[in-house]
């Protein structure tokens, strides 16, 4: 990835879920995990995506007509993209006028980043909260952000990383000492059960996390709980013997499975791959709560976002 620019799918202020206090939420694009639920899809590819929604569209045409690629097709009240096409050129989402076609991701450099993540500098203070990078995975953009976490840092602001844990060392290394909390996703145990569900081994992750550890920076733990496939007491127990040899670890954040996010794979024209997927009961979720409690690690009950 540039050092200069990175492609940034939304600047989400106020968020009150990515670490303490309010806090402004950049979403970095591109994730080198394939994560069967994920809920940000637009955040998956590093390249910008035309996104298209339908209920929108007022079958005016000119996003047809104008098309280098002969994406869009008009057929009576039938708008259909192919979108293998597409380029995200962005002439389309330019003539349409009722805002059905807008391109995910956009080029930001660090001082236009920095400019924008300043608007917000009194609610980060007043509340003792910060800047969140997330995703994707910002540790893709390591290079960038040891560039813009060091001029946050001397303007006093609080950072946090979101991150999955598959990345190089090295990369890791490069932001670690701006770091103020890591939010670090632990989606499994079992390296095979990781494989399965995000198409890629954790054993990197875990090296990771012992990094992490070593240096003394702060960790949420993040686990993300789909009913019948990560979420069985056994596995949750090695998760917890685990983290209870870590010193980093604060609180870890049992995240309910929803599907708030499905509707956007359609919008990128993507298949949704969880569709029979599940949220674990309450009552299941404070079982698996108890058993962290019981490692002497606190634990809370979040909805997945």
């Amino acid at each position: 990835m540039s050092s200069d620019k990175a492609i940034i799918t939304n600047i989400q202020r106020f968020s009150l879920d990515d670490g303490p206090g309010i806090r402004t939420t950049v979403f970095f694009k591109g994730c080198p995990l394939s994560c069967v639920w994920c809920q940000n899809p637009e955040c998956i590819s590093a390249q910008p995506q035309l996104s298209y929604v339908d209920k929108l569209c007022q079958m005016c045409g000119k996003c047809a007509h104008i098309c280098p690629s002969a994406a869009h097709t008009i057929h009576g009240n039938r708008h259909t993209i192919d979108f293998a096409r597409c380029t995200s050129c962005g002439q389309c989402v330019d003539v349409c006028l009722y805002r059905a076609l807008a391109i995910s991701g956009n080029e930001y450099s660090v001082s236009q980043l920095m400019e924008e993540l300043l608007k917000d500098i009194a609610f980060y203070k007043q509340s003792k909260g910060g800047v969140t990078f997330s995703g994707g995975e910002p540790l893709l953009y390591a290079d960038y952000l040891s560039k813009l976490m060091p001029l946050l840092k001397k303007a006093g602001i609080h950072l946090a990383v979101d991150t999955c844990g598959y990345a190089d060392a090295s990369a890791l290394k490069k932001i670690m000492r701006y770091t103020g909390l890591f939010l670090y996703d632990i989606k499994a145990y079992d390296s095979g059960l990781h494989a399965r569900l995000t198409k890629k081994p954790n054993e990197m992750i875990s090296a990771n996390l012992s990094l992490i550890n070593d240096t003394g920076v702060a960790v949420w733990g993040r686990i993300p709980l789909i009913c019948g496939e990560n979420d069985d007491i056994a596995e949750m127990v090695q998760i917890a013997d685990m983290l209870a040899n870590y010193s980093c670890i604060e609180t870890v954040e049992l995240l309910q499975y929803h599907k708030y996010g499905v509707v956007k794979y359609e919008t990128l024209g993507l298949e949704y791959m969880g569709e029979n997927f599940e949220p674990p009961s309450d009552e299941h979720i404070l079982r698996i709560k108890e058993v962290f409690n019981r490692k002497g690690i606190d634990a809370v009950c979040k909805h997945n976002n």
